[in-house]
């Protein structure tokens, strides 16, 4: 009917496709055609190169768009999927409730409700950029670890880059007494209870302290206290393999961290001979 009524059908099959095609498009753009109806061929391959190209704009913008609001939502959507595997791994496992809510913690804890690739990112930056990082995020333990404040800004750099973060959950045990050790540990945050082997209360260390330093000195002795947290803790671990290759045994840090660990030392066996002497004679 429309050939006929607007006697397209005496034009060529090149003028008859080309306005068929423009009024496909247009519909399809959901633009009227109407108007346009008595334009030159010219026009009309113009019009129709106009649609597509409007059209391939809005929806390269459209992606644009949509990408954006992708990356601003993948940390957290990363992290649910993370979540999800984490309960399918305990239902697999068939793990108790207390352990189920304490892995469930450690990983609400550890990622702060997103996830991002941390060691990937750290890879790309020069080690002077990671220690800058380093030293920034440990800020607190910085100021607060007084042992620390008597070294070198560029020593305390290295130092914060080679300590290894680790966390620990409420009522975790760090370590145990009479247990080999070859690493001490700085808090960051929380608050652990150092203990002897007879369950006497040494005394609690929070935001700042520091745990564990004689099995760099001492090597061949076992650890003379057990440690547990008291809530969620976010230690940094000092290995005695790093920390031998730092600090030679003429050092003053050597020196004042050996003072901390003979005190150290002398509280916990004069605790273990009060609780002994208290034993015996009851």
């Amino acid at each position: 009917m429309y050939l006929i009524t607007t006697g397209l059908y005496k034009k060529s099959d090149a003028d008859i496709y080309l306005v068929y095609y423009h009024i496909g498009i247009s519909n399809f753009f959901a633009s009227s055609y109407i108007e346009f109806h008595f334009l030159g061929k010219s026009d009309t391959i113009i019009r129709c190169i106009l649609l597509l190209f409007g059209k391939g704009c809005i929806i390269y913008f459209m992606v644009i768009v949509l990408q954006s609001v992708q990356s601003v939502a993948e940390p957290e959507l990363k992290y649910q999927r993370i979540i999800r595997q984490v309960k399918e791994y305990i239902h697999e496992k068939k793990l108790p409730e207390n352990l189920k809510k304490k892995l469930i913690a450690y990983y609400e804890y550890r990622f702060q409700g997103s996830y991002f690739k941390e060691k990937a990112i750290s890879r790309t930056l020069s080690s002077h950029l990671n220690q800058e990082i380093m030293f920034h995020s440990s800020r607190g333990l910085i100021d607060t670890a007084i042992i620390l404040h008597s070294l070198p800004r560029n020593v305390i750099g290295y130092l914060m880059g080679i300590l290894k973060p680790v966390i620990y959950l409420k009522e975790d045990i760090i370590y145990k007494s009479k247990t080999e050790g070859d690493c001490m540990f700085f808090i960051i945050s929380g608050t652990v209870a150092l203990i002897t082997f007879n369950g006497k209360e040494i005394c609690h260390e929070k935001d700042g302290g520091y745990f564990g330093e004689a099995a760099l000195i001492f090597p061949d002795q076992r650890r003379l206290e057990s440690v547990i947290a008291l809530e969620v803790c976010e230690l940094l671990r000092l290995n005695r393999r790093d920390f031998k290759r730092m600090f030679s045994t003429t050092s003053i840090f050597y020196k004042r961290l050996e003072n901390v660990a003979k005190n150290r030392y002398e509280l916990i066996n004069e605790l273990n001979l009060s609780s002994n002497l208290k034993t015996s004679i009851d």
